[in-house]
């Protein structure tokens, strides 16, 4: 077995790589991967001590799955934020979770050639290319990967028990449940593999007279307490997945979806995800909830449940029946159910009716109990579907092989199992193109899916960010004449907020807060919305009501900081602003504007270090040079001063501020090397012609370099404008001035 193994692994990874190539050119797309990665500051930054303890501590995207964070910060280290590292790795773990596919599953049975087939279906099947093929949904191949070693782990353990051998299965199961919660159910799926194949335990005798010696080698009583500890694991995790859902808005309530309704669904789906694994074929990103708000609808929907009700009990019966004969089609079919459960829909997360990466993983227990049933029909022997016993030899009796004058059979098998393969791997291929970018991903959908409202809004969203609002409106409308979702209602705000409406666009984004009174960005965009039009207050509520429902919403920070600040509010702006950049608000920005509150607070020592953070992001920013250069100038720093308002120059000639300040301390600096009297009265001229002689700022300024140049007469010329202009409760200074320059002038003569 083992030295099949290399080559075996080599040619999974080989089908992997033909199927997912194309990925490495792909987009990010706006579902999700914005979210994650794209538009993720603590992840564009790589890996940072600020952004560990923000994966550990974050329900951001309404889940708690810190290795999925540290997974995608690791990429961006690494490689940078692009596409094509965080599809590469996709590709590469998926590849990895196949070749684990056949090692647990050869080291379990002690049967190599099924475990290969049952690995390769798992990568080539077209169901897998949500998992790979979207960036996002990297903690299903992490959660896959943590997941598997957890398997193979335990199979070592069952083989050997003892403290040693049970710790990393535990540790990989964390590890998992810290990728995606879909581990949930590892305890129980474990007790099955008890069954078959590690042969742990075994169903009661059929005859009561064998008694309890037909039970196996342990009881079921110790085996179940065996997996107390990783119950503990799956219960704390589900508790904070439900907290972390819960807080996101993520959780559809009763209300919104009755338990009835869910529960239909959720049989519908068995079925649905049975028939795709079958037939994949009209495969999308996203399947719509089934409607059941008229009386015809329920009844569809009621009908379809029962009908799916009575294939799932049909092929239950079938597989349960001749467990003691057959118990790998046992575990197979309750491995499929039972790792579905955390996401069939019961506990409904989403308005999503279904999704292909839902089957990552309990696909696997349908791979196996085809694949196990049809090597017993080929070799009727049993070896191709014995387990291991509780010591680890194959459980199996005699060699094996095919039945009496149909020696052609596993010939046929083999070649018929190539052929779906292939079959498989060509339509995942083609199915993988339709994950390019947005627009193809969601133009699928609608080609395969009917009444999609999300597929219309995120169609909408990508035409907007594109530049094609009237497209982008049209997708909005068409969402609202579906389901009246705030996040439609907020999209079609935007384009008519843009297109100069207003008074629509704020009817939207009221009509968004009616349909989900916590929805941030509907708080967000209508504060924005109302600054424009001056009713700060009213902006300033809702601004507070977006961080208060989404505290690490870092766009609404800084817009209430920018509202706070307008008022005059300044130390609440400084906390808005602090809260924002906390929150992994990236770029210059806020930067910027947290230092002008902290000046405007006289805390010039902190306004110089955020506007210098603010350069280090943003070199050629003018107005950020001039505000240092002024801050340092008050604490009596001229050379740094000068050094800024050059570059302030250099980038806009036009600023006045820059050029008289320029111009002040070239002609008043206390170090008579930093003065330089020509070219302050250049710069101070040139400020006063700008402004027909009119600022008493400038002027005054202007009076000084002729001072400088020892023309005190003109000096004292304009600083007697100066102070003329200047209004009556300011004029103190400018008067001081005056008088200095005309003593000055008097000792001159």
């Amino acid at each position: 077995m083992k030295r099949r193994f290399v080559p075996a692994s080599l040619l999974l990874l080989a089908l992997v790589a033909a199927v997912y190539a194309p990925v490495l050119d792909h987009e990010f797309v706006r579902f999700d991967d914005g979210v994650y990665i794209e538009e993720n500051p603590w992840v564009r930054r790589g890996l940072t001590w600020d952004g560990v303890r923000w994966a550990f501590t974050t329900f951001h995207a309404s889940n708690w799955h810190p290795l999925t964070w540290l997974s995608h910060m690791l990429d961006a280290e690494l490689f940078g934020p692009g596409p094509r590292a965080a599809h590469g790795v996709n590709v590469a773990l998926h590849a990895a979770n196949a070749v684990l596919v056949l090692r647990v599953l050869a080291r379990m049975t002690g049967r190599f050639w099924p475990a290969l087939v049952v690995a390769a279906l798992f990568a080539a099947h077209p169901l897998r290319v949500e998992s790979v093929a979207w960036a996002a949904e990297r903690k299903d191949l992490l959660c896959a990967l943590f997941g598997l070693l957890a398997l193979g782990a335990y199979e070592r353990y069952a083989r050997r028990p003892g403290a040693a051998r049970y710790l990393p299965v535990l540790a990989w199961m964390a590890l998992g449940l810290m990728a995606k919660p879909m581990l949930v159910t590892l305890p129980a799926a474990l007790l099955l593999l008890d069954f078959w194949p590690l042969g742990r335990w075994r169903l009661p005798a059929a005859d009561p007279a064998r008694g309890s010696a037909a039970r196996g080698p342990e009881s079921l009583g110790r085996l179940l307490l065996e997996k107390l500890p990783l119950a503990a694991l799956s219960l704390a995790s589900a508790a904070v997945t439900v907290l972390s859902q819960w807080r996101g808005g993520s959780v559809g309530s009763l209300e919104a979806i009755p338990l009835g309704v869910r529960l239909a669904n959720a049989a519908v789906a068995y079925a649905a995800y049975l028939e795709s694994t079958i037939w994949p074929r009209a495969l999308a990103c996203f399947y719509p909830y089934p409607a059941w708000d008229s009386a015809g609808a329920v009844r569809s929907l009621a009908l379809r449940a029962a009908g799916a009700a009575v294939v799932l009990g049909a092929i239950s019966l079938a597989c349960l029946r001749p467990a003691r004969r057959r118990p790998y089609l046992a575990v197979g079919w309750l491995w499929y159910l039972g790792t579905l459960v955390p996401v069939i829909g019961a506990f409904q997360v989403g308005m999503q009716a279904m999704a292909d990466r839902y089957t990552y993983l309990p696909s696997i227990g349908l791979y196996l109990a085809v694949v196990w049933g049809v090597a017993e029909a080929v070799f009727p022997a049993g070896a191709a579907l014995a387990g291991r016993g509780p010591a680890g030899p194959p459980a199996a009796v005699g060699r094996g092989g095919a039945m009496p004058g149909r020696r052609w059979l596993p010939h046929t098998v083999a070649a018929a199992t190539a052929l779906i393969v292939l079959a498989l791997a060509v339509s995942a291929r083609l199915q993988v193109r339709h994950w390019h970018d947005t627009g193809s991903l969601f133009t699928r959908a609608l080609d395969v899916t009917s009444e999609n409202a999300v597929a219309h809004v995120n169609l909408g969203n990508d035409f907007e960010r594109s530049g094609r609002p009237d497209l982008a409106r049209e997708h909005y409308e068409r969402s609202l004449a579906i389901v009246p979702s705030a996040r439609a209602h907020v999209g079609l705000a935007n384009v008519l907020a843009r297109a100069g409406d207003p008074d629509r666009a704020q009817r939207h984004y009221e009509d968004a807060l009616r349909v989900d009174p916590r929805y941030a960005p509907a708080h967000n965009n209508l504060g924005v919305l109302l600054t424009r039009q001056g009713r700060l207050e009213e902006a300033v509520e809702h601004c507070r009501a977006a961080v208060r429902i989404d505290p690490g919403y870092a766009e609404a920070h800084k817009n209430l900081g920018v509202l706070l600040g307008r008022l005059g509010r300044f130390a609440e702006a400084e906390a808005q602003f602090e809260r924002a950049i906390a929150a992994g608000m990236s770029g210059a920005e806020p930067r910027r504007n947290l230092a002008f509150v902290l000046e405007r607070q006289g805390k010039l020592e902190g306004a110089a270090a955020r506007y210098e953070e603010a350069l280090a992001l943003e070199a050629d920013d003018a107005e950020s040079h001039r505000r240092l250069a002024e801050i340092l100038h008050a604490q009596g720093k001229p050379a740094p001063a000068l050094s800024h308002l050059r570059r302030a120059l250099e980038l806009d000639p036009g600023s006045l501020a820059a050029a008289n300040r320029l111009a002040w301390i070239l002609a008043t600096a206390a170090d008579e090397s930093l003065r330089d009297g020509a070219e302050a009265l250049t710069w101070a001229t040139r400020c006063a012609e700008a402004t027909a002689h009119e600022d008493p700022t400038y002027l005054e300024t202007l009076a000084a370099a002729h001072a400088e140049l020892g023309d005190l007469a003109a000096a004292v010329r304009w600083q007697e404008r100066a102070a003329e202009l200047t209004p009556a409760v300011r004029r103190s200074r400018p008067l001081a001035r005056l008088q200095l320059y005309r003593l000055q002038s008097g000792r001159a003569r």
